[in-house]
């Protein structure tokens, strides 16, 4: 880790955007799922 700093920041940055990723996505299908219920609903 000591010997390729760049390479270990790069992959830690390139993780955490796809976590981001993954939960923006993940919360846009809830937030589809529950706009078809309340707009179901009227």
């Amino acid at each position: 880790m000591c010997v390729y700093p760049k390479l270990f920041n790069y992959f830690y940055q390139l993780g955490f955007c796809l976590v981001i990723f993954y939960f923006a996505n993940l919360d846009q299908r809830l937030q589809w799922r529950i706009f078809r219920i309340l707009f179901s609903w009227k």
